[in-house]
């Protein structure tokens, strides 16, 4: 058994108990794992040693991230640090984090995986040391199983066998378990053994166990029947005994037996259908057939080995490289029939090598094919040696090329590993690179160069409305017209899925602007055939200046990337150029020193919320009860961060959601702990960012905190801003009418200041509209904004929708939102923000 726990009692009915509850988890269709308080693994099963290749043995004791150091650092394992510190437990599913479980499944495995997996959890868990924590890994197809995973591993990692547990566990086995007396009289069977064999459970029960397994006719006392089932294992392939189902269908059932801790004089057989893996004579055959026509149509030598170094067979291709005909060469020792040399004459044997050494070895360079009649040849050989399933050395495979065809597929691997295979461009491997040569030329000389991080608006319209098919195409033209823009001199890459990337080389400013203007025109212009229609897109830019101060390429897309969503917050097609010369600092260029920040933040608590009223305008006798939620980060010195300061980090590095989560679940128990007669009228307005909007998942754990708080939804308001509402519109009505079928309320924030389309609200069932502040700011003295206040409130009332203004910051504002008929004001001159004791006593 390769999996196994760490603790391991002295008592013989306890130690019994483990062996077989960790055989059973052996059984399972998922990988088991359990980490102690200190991350060290106590429990790695079968199935985690196939899927990552770490043997159970070697696992054991361990620390997780020691064994799986690609992990270390990364999302997975903070994760894990949070169900050991702080008892939280996370599950991810292929539906909805597929890029989570990709990182997970490339840092544990070897990537020859036929299936991904589906599904990935980190439960909290109590083991003997303390708090730690259970890791389920699943495979596609996922079957749930009917207990959870921790309830089976209870008894492995306590110290005390909890034995009143053990039948429940064995009912939800993946495996068939079975209780056999002294006499061979089965007593009890599980629901999975009743599955694989087909009886019904009265049929079994006081039956002779052969009625399942016909080899087993003999019967004697305890002691020498658990003798005859040694014997009969012995006789078969690894553990594997013959069954027979109650249609007379015969079954191949691994088998391992227990003494059972339940009760003295028991026998329990634990059962595995191993039916599949064994396999019927003609799929291995259909199997051979297939290996056999890959074989004939690679392109490379290959010559496969028994252990001894015989030749057994050698392809097409190695045959017209030795100069052999079909049949040549078998059974004859590798170095008469595949003979190499060095550059100085000196025999090449990589076959034997690897066969010695056990690991794969390749020749040297300038390795020489000798063969009789012919010039020697430059070739590149790779011997890997074969191992049987008990890992015993039984083979070796040859592969080995001319020198010149070797070099034409590196090259091409080569070009594969840097470019993007839509559209031929460059990837962000390539753009990472270049970038970091371009950083490299400005420390040694005077040049500057500019990267623009451009992202497309509006594809993912494209692809719903023309298909897959009509998304690839866009990409490819959009390639095209970017590589047309600006020319052979510079770089132009694809780095993400609507997402490209130019790097200017050698180029000023002043000259990059104008580039990136001119690529903005050409975009806006651009439109491709598309069935019976033409398709149209936009785009906006965000641009980063790389000079002697610029730190590493990460700094660069990120400030880039950075530049670009201020771009889009602006609208279509819209370029955002931030410089950084004349000590001049980016706003945004030291972003990523936030993350940790947030992350510690968010770990330790260290966020308050803080309140400011939304107060009613024109004389209006209702009662001021309004408030919105602002939130504020606390940090290390006790000092309060504003969100301006946190929450753009917190959007372009996907903590945002987390931040969300942590204000409607504190605004909820704030409204709860408050006193029937001070929250009976109270409403709290809460903003959501767009990635929130965008996740489903977001959504049902709102509808089910709601649920579980017991408070009136009626208290509860909720901002979405304008241009998050229309980028994500599907999935921001869905949200509306979700929370309003609650009895919630929505607002509509910052209407006005970038991608105004009333086409759209009136499709928005929202109960207020936030007039943007800068256009309230400057009202009094600008009649445009004035205007504009005034427009704005006027239609929204035609539609039924009440108006908010924000920034009020003096007395003239707020007369001439009473005169222009604003229902609600907010902004410093009326309260600033403070905590909800100032306000509510």
């Amino acid at each position: 058994m390769r999996a196994g726990s760490a603790d391991n009692p002295g008592d013989i009915g306890v130690e019994s108990s483990q062996n077989l509850l960790l055989a059973t988890i052996n059984n399972q269709t998922l990988g088991v794992v359990v980490l102690d308080n200190r991350g060290v693994v106590v429990v790695w099963n079968d199935w985690m040693s196939d899927w990552t290749g770490i043997d159970g043995i070697r696992a054991l004791g361990k620390p997780f991230e020691t064994l799986v150091p690609a992990l270390i650092g990364g999302e997975y394992a903070r994760v894990i640090k949070r169900a050991i510190e702080f008892d939280k437990s996370i599950a991810w599913s292929l539906e909805v984090d597929p890029q989570r479980l990709d990182t997970i499944e490339a840092a544990m495995t070897r990537g020859d995986r036929l299936l991904p997996l589906s599904r990935v959890s980190v439960v909290p868990l109590a083991v003997k040391s303390g708090q730690g924590c259970l890791l389920e890994f699943v495979e596609a197809p996922f079957t749930p199983i009917p207990q959870r995973t921790q309830d089976v591993l209870a008894p492995v990692i306590s110290p005390v066998v909890d034995l009143d547990r053990f039948p429940v566990y064995l009912e939800s086995s993946e495996a068939g378990v079975l209780s056999v007396d002294g006499f061979g009289i089965i007593q009890d069977v599980n629901e999975h053994l009743l599955a694989l064999s087909g009886y019904e459970r009265h049929q079994l029960i006081n039956t002779p166990v052969r009625m399942v397994f016909p080899a087993l006719s003999d019967t004697c006392d305890i002691e020498d029947y658990r003798a005859l089932l040694e014997v009969r294992q012995k006789q078969n392939v690894e553990g594997v005994l013959e069954a027979v189902t109650v249609a007379g269908e015969t079954r191949a059932l691994k088998v391992s037996v227990y003494p059972s801790v339940r009760q003295q004089g028991l026998i329990v057989l634990v059962c595995r259908d191993v039916s599949r893996q064994l396999g019927t004579q003609n799929t291995l055959l259909r199997q051979r057939e297939l290996l056999a026509t890959v074989y004939s149509q690679v392109a490379d030598g290959i010559a496969l080995l028994d252990g001894d170094g015989l030749v057994e067979q050698i392809n097409p291709v190695g045959l017209e490289m030795l100069g052999l005909r079909a049949g040549q060469g078998q059974s004859q020792p590798v170095e008469s029939v595949v003979s190499m040399s060095d550059d100085k004459g000196r025999g090449v044997n990589p076959c034997r090598e690897a066969l010695n050494r056990g690991s794969v070895c390749t020749t040297p360079e300038n390795t020489r094919l000798l063969v009789a009649g012919r010039e020697p040849a430059n070739i590149t050989g790779t011997a890997t040696p074969l191992r049987d399933r008990h890992n015993r050395l039984n083979g070796c495979v040859l592969v080995f090329r001319t020198v010149e065809e070797s070099r034409r597929v590196s090259n091409r691997l080569s070009w594969q590993v840097d470019h993007d295979p839509l559209t031929q461009l460059p990837n962000r491997r390539f753009l990472e690179d270049q970038l970091v040569k371009a950083i490299d030329a400005t420390r040694n000389g005077s040049q500057t160069h500019v990267l623009l991080y451009i992202d497309l608006y509006n594809f993912s319209l494209v692809n719903d409305t023309g298909g897959r098919a009509a998304g690839d195409t866009l990409l490819r033209e959009c390639g095209k017209l970017l590589q047309h823009v600006v020319g052979v001199d510079h770089v132009v890459a694809r780095i993400g899925n609507d997402e490209f990337a130019v790097l200017l080389l050698n180029c000023p400013a002043k000259d990059a602007r104008e580039i990136a203007e001119e690529i903005l025109e050409q975009i806006k212009s651009f439109s491709f055939p598309w069935q019976e229609r033409r398709l149209k897109i936009g785009a906006n830019i965000g641009a980063e200046v790389i000079d002697r101060d610029t730190g590493s390429e990460i700094d660069v897309l990120v400030a880039a990337a950075a530049s670009c969503s201020y771009a889009k917050e602006s609208g279509r097609n819209r370029l955002f150029f931030q410089r950084h010369h004349d000590g001049e600092t980016p706003v945004r260029k030291r972003i990523a020193e936030w993350i940790p920040k947030i992350s510690e933040a968010l770990e330790q608590d260290r966020f308050c919320l803080h309140y400011q009223p939304i107060r009613p305008l024109g004389g209006d006798a209702r009662e001021d009860n309004h408030y919105e939620a602002l939130i504020r980060m606390i940090d290390e010195t006790g000092q309060l961060i504003a969100p301006s300061q946190f929450v753009p980090a917190a959007e372009l590095y996907g903590l945002i959601d987390d931040i969300d989560r942590w204000t409607v679940r504190t605004v909820i128990a704030e409204l709860g702990a408050l006193k029937r007669r001070k929250k009976s009228a109270l409403r709290i307005s809460i903003n959501l960012s767009g990635a929130t909007i965008g996740d489903e998942k977001f959504k049902r754990y709102l509808l089910d905190l709601i649920d579980e708080s017991k408070i009136d939804p009626h208290q509860l308001q909720f901002e979405i801003t304008e241009t998050a509402a229309i980028r994500q519109f599907d999935r921001a009505l869905d949200l509306i009418y979700a929370l309003k079928a609650k009895g919630c309320y929505f607002s509509l924030d910052d209407f006005g200041s970038g991608l105004s389309s009333f086409g759209y609200l009136k499709q928005l069932p929202v109960d207020f509209l936030k007039i943007d502040g800068g256009f309230v700011r400057n009202m009094e003295m600008s009649d445009v904004d004035f205007s504009m206040v005034s427009t704005i409130n006027h239609l929204a009332h035609i539609m039924g929708i009440a108006t908010i203004a924000e920034c009020v910051e003096n007395q003239a504002q707020l007369t001439m939102l009473e005169e222009i008929g604003v229902d609600y004001a907010q902004g410093f001159f009326l309260a600033r923000p403070q905590p909800m004791k100032s306000f509510i006593g």
